[in-house]
């Protein structure tokens, strides 16, 4: 167990508020007390920037005392009020607080995440910046664990897990036990999200270089400061409580691939026609020309199948080839197979189940060719619209994805492929986990949409032998 969980286990008590609810951390009073005595080589001044917006009081009230109770002491507290007149009481809670550190500005005309930054600039004293949302309920340990970092890893840019709450700030339904940092996941979704702590130096030059568009969203401004920065550190421990929400991905659409390598696309097929040549199909509409299509052909008893190969055979758009296994359908043994015949410099494996969406492979291509990565895995949902990988942005091991259609670098495939037999599940688990060891990144992109139709085969049509065994003797 690393340092960082062993500390997490010591320092922090659960408590079950209902029985309804998970635990929810506390940290004892002897570790917060040290905490409060601990002097700092660089004891760095915080500048919180809140922006106050139409919240419950009690959420509000909660959020404040969050802060007021912080172990480390030495931070300052902008509030800007956004909040309309039905939540002007918000705003005289926080007059309220005779606490020096918090100043309150009520801002008079709507402002967009980016003039809020701007306005917040004036306020700004400490040599860091701590973003957080006005929901954002936080550990009494949260300052000081961010400073502790800023002085034992010369940390930049800081963020951590954090609980979740539904309705009132006591009921915990959750925890976001985020992956480390890479930039490339941060494009599957923001998981660093609402509380972060940046250096005041890279957030004004970010401002006044002209970098920030007024469209920007508050997780684009994360995602750009984190960027730019040059230690990110994540803290292994929950350090504040986030309000729950929903909120569905929409995939941009970008066309930025510059480099068109050869891509062998590998496809292990048995008696479906149907889906293979929907599949087919949605290869012909990536508007990438340069691949060719592999096809291991496990004994296919099914007639229509045979003759889809063979019209496939004639097309003279496809670049195709086709294996005969002649063995016992085995995932990782036929994969391992294909990979030797293929020719590209990257490999795609493609289940026949498959339906595309728009610009899926060229975003895909875009991370591929970027020399820390190896593997690119798409956002993958099944029929109904409900994503398959859901839960793995708050996995640690986030880079430990499906095989099924990530497009793989083929030196680095060729070099974790392991003699074993495994279904896809398992071999995509393996070489997942072996690539990470090689000091590669694996990503998954929700820019690119793939939908899995269905695991199960159409009925077979079967057909004389014969025509099986001509297919074979004119094209294996």
């Amino acid at each position: 167990m690393d340092t960082d969980n062993r500390m997490f286990i010591d320092e922090v008590n659960f408590k079950k508020p209902n029985k309804k609810y998970k635990v929810a951390a506390t940290v004892s009073k002897e570790i917060l007390q040290q905490q409060r005595d601990t002097e700092f080589d660089n004891p760095v001044k915080l500048s919180v920037l809140l922006t106050l917006t139409n919240n419950d009081e009690d959420i509000i009230r909660a959020m404040i005392d969050s802060i007021l109770n912080q172990s480390y002491a030495n931070y300052e507290v902008s509030i800007l009020d956004v909040t309309d007149k039905a939540h002007a009481y918000l705003g005289n809670i926080c007059k309220e607080i005779t606490d020096e550190r918090f100043k309150y500005t009520k801002l008079k005309k709507n402002y967009t995440a980016f003039e809020i930054l701007k306005e917040q600039k004036k306020y700004i004293n400490g040599e860091y910046c701590v973003f957080m949302e006005c929901s954002d309920i936080l550990m009494p340990n949260a300052f000081y664990e961010c400073v502790k970092a800023i002085n034992e890893k010369n940390a930049e840019f800081v963020y951590s897990d954090n609980g979740l709450y539904d309705v009132r700030v006591s009921n915990i339904i959750g925890y976001n036990i985020k992956p480390d940092y890479s930039l490339y996941n941060l494009e599957f979704t923001n998981y660093i999200r609402s509380f972060s702590v940046v250096e005041t130096r890279i957030f004004m030059v970010l401002l006044e270089s002209g970098e920030l568009g007024k469209e920007l969203s508050k997780d684009d401004i994360t995602s750009i400061l984190s960027a730019i920065s040059s230690e990110v550190v994540h803290i292994r421990k929950p350090l504040y409580n986030r309000k729950r929400f929903s909120k569905k991905v929409n995939p941009k659409k970008v066309d930025f691939v510059t480099q068109t390598p050869l891509i062998s696309v590998i496809m292990l097929n048995k008696d479906n026609s149907t889906g293979l040549k929907s599949t087919i199909e949605g290869l012909k509409a990536a508007n990438y020309n340069n691949f060719e299509v592999l096809i291991v052909e496990a004994e296919t008893t099914d007639i229509n199948t045979v003759r889809y190969y063979k019209e496939l055979s004639e097309d003279e758009e496809l670049n195709v080839r086709f294996f005969r296994w002649k063995k016992e359908y085995i995932y990782s043994k036929m994969l391992n197979y294909a990979v030797g015949k293929a020719n590209g410099q990257y490999v795609i494996i493609v289940e026949p189940t498959l339906e595309f969406g728009e610009g899926w492979l060229k975003n895909m291509l875009y991370y591929a060719t970027q020399d820390d990565v190896a593997l690119v895995a798409p956002a993958l949902y099944d029929k109904k619209g409900n994503a398959i990988d859901k839960n793995v942005a708050f996995t640690k091991n986030v880079s430990r994805v499906s095989l099924e259609c990530a497009i793989v670098d083929k030196n680095v495939l060729a070099e974790v492929l392991a003699d074993e037999t495994m279904d896809y599940v398992q071999y995509s688990q393996l070489i997942s986990d072996k690539i990470i060891e090689l000091g590669y990144q694996n990503i998954i992109t929700t820019k690119s949409i793939v939908t899995k139709k269905s695991t199960l085969y159409k009925k077979v049509s079967k057909g004389t032998p014969l025509e099986y065994d001509a297919f074979c003797e004119d094209y294996y």
